[in-house]
């Protein structure tokens, strides 16, 4: 709401200064240099930010072709059962620790073994 209240009064203000005969113009192309590079800064912390989540989620679809709920998975130090499959994240029951969230570019980076129990196949 204070960006919102800044602008109007910006406009207004540019406004005001046109109606008293000031020349505006070099006013106006400043203001819109800088919508023009807040613009471009958000796009690109939209997009830097959404590359981890757009790498996980691409890594999810290619190992839930593999991967099946109840079977069982070793990665690294951490062994147990495959309880879901989320869009970023396999979680596992573990003996040692209860459930765990394991990104899936983690697996692919670390390599895991996987073995499906007879119950899970469909």
């Amino acid at each position: 709401s204070h960006l919102i209240r800044w602008v109007i009064l910006l406009a207004a203000g540019i406004l005001a200064l046109s109606q008293l005969g000031v020349d505006t113009s070099v006013l106006l192309v400043l203001v819109g240099v800088l919508g023009l590079g807040l613009a471009l800064s958000f796009s690109l912390l939209i997009a830097l930010g959404g590359q981890d989540v757009a790498r996980e989620l691409a890594a999810g679809r290619y190992l839930k072709r593999v991967l099946r709920k109840g079977g069982t998975i070793e990665v690294e130090a951490i062994s147990g059962t495959v309880v879901k499959l989320h869009p970023a994240t396999i979680e596992i029951e573990t003996t040692a620790e209860g459930r765990r969230h394991v990104p899936y570019s983690h697996l692919l980076g670390s390599g895991f073994a996987w073995s499906e129990s007879p119950a899970a196949k469909d």
